[in-house]
C-alpha cells in the first residue's frame, strides 16, 4: 500500500517528479500524494463533482483537468493553488478524459459516459464532438498516432477510433468493463477491468496480441483508475472497496 485512506480513488494522474494527483470520487475533491506516499487535499473546490478521472496539463503549467460527473458537465480546470474553474461543457456526463499524442499535447478528448459520444476539446476551448455510437465509454486513451482507443463498458468491448474519427476497428472483446487504460512508454496499451478480480491486461497494437497482466493480491478491489511512475517502473492502481488505498505495484 502506497497511500492509505484516499477514499474511491478514481483518476490518477503523474507529474514528471511522481507526485501522483488523485480523483477522489466520493469526497469530490482531488488528493495529492508525493514520492514518498503522504497524501493531502489539493483541491476541494466546489466545481467539482463525483470526479471520475484527472489529466495533466501537457504544456507543463501543472494545470489539472477533471469532469465534473454529475452537475454541470463541465470539465474544470484545477490550477497550482487548487482553485477550480470551468474550462468547457459538453453535451453529456464527462467520465473518462486523456490528451492527444499519448498524454503529451492537444487536443482532450473526453469520453461522454451517460450519451455514448467521444469529444475533442482544443486549448481555445473548443468543443467537437468527434465520435459517437457508443453506449458508455468509460475508458479512453491516444497513442502518439493519434488513434483513439475506447473502452465500451456495456459490451466489454476496446474500440480503435483513427484521427479523423471513424471507428476502424474492435480490438478487444470479451472484457466485463474497461474502466481506464492508459499507454506504456512501448505505446502498449493496459487495461484495467472492472471484474470481481479487477484483471489487468496488456495489449500490443502492433502485433493485435492482448495478454493477462495481474489480478488478485494488489489489486483485488481496483475499480476506478491507475497511472505509470514517470520511469515506468510501477503501476499506481486505486483500490474503492473494501479497503480505500493507491497500492504501487512493480511492473514486471
Amino acid at each position: 500500500i502506497f497511500a492509505p485512506s484516499v477514499k474511491n480513488p478514481f483518476g490518477i494522474t503523474v507529474d514528471t517528479t511522481g507526485n501522483l494527483y488523485v480523483a477522489s470520487n466520493s469526497t469530490n475533491t482531488i488528493v495529492k500524494i508525493t514520492p514518498v506516499g503522504v497524501a493531502s487535499t489539493y483541491s476541494n473546490s466546489n466545481k467539482i463533482n463525483s470526479p471520475m478521472d484527472v489529466a495533466l496539463d501537457p504544456t507543463g503549467t501543472g494545470t489539472l483537468y477533471v469532469p465534473d460527473y454529475t452537475t454541470t458537465n463541465n470539465i474544470v480546470t484545477i490550477d497550482t493553488t487548487g482553485t477550480g474553474t470551468a474550462f468547457a461543457t459538453i453535451t453529456g456526463s464527462p467520465d473518462a478524459l486523456y490528451f492527444s499524442q499519448a498524454g503529451q499535447s492537444w487536443p482532450l478528448y473526453v469520453a461522454d459516459g451517460s450519451g455514448g459520444r467521444i469529444y475533442s476539446i482544443a486549448s481555445n476551448k473548443t468543443v467537437t464532438r468527434f465520435a459517437s455510437g457508443f453506449t458508455q465509454p468509460t475508458a479512453i486513451t491516444v497513442d502518439v498516432s493519434g488513434n483513439v482507443y475506447v473502452g465500451e463498458c456495456s459490451n466489454g468491448s476496446v474500440y480503435e477510433i483513427n484521427a479523423a474519427g471513424t471507428v476502424t476497428t474492435t480490438v478487444v472483446t470479451g472484457l466485463s468493463c474497461p474502466t481506464c487504460m492508459k499507454l506504456d512508454q512501448n505505446g502498449n496499451i493496459y487495461i484495467l477491468d472492472n471484474t470481481t478480480t479487477s484483471t489487468m491486461y496488456k495489449y500490443d497494437p502492433s502485433t493485435g496480441n492482448l495478454s493477462f497482466y495481474l489480478s488478485g493480491n494488489g489489486i483485488l478491489n481496483a475499480n476506478g483508475g491507475f497511472a505509470f511512475s514517470p520511469d515506468f517502473s510501477l503501476l499506481y492502481v486505486g483500490q474503492t472497496a473494501p479497503i480505500n488505498d493507491v497500492t504501487a505495484i512493480p511492473l514486471k
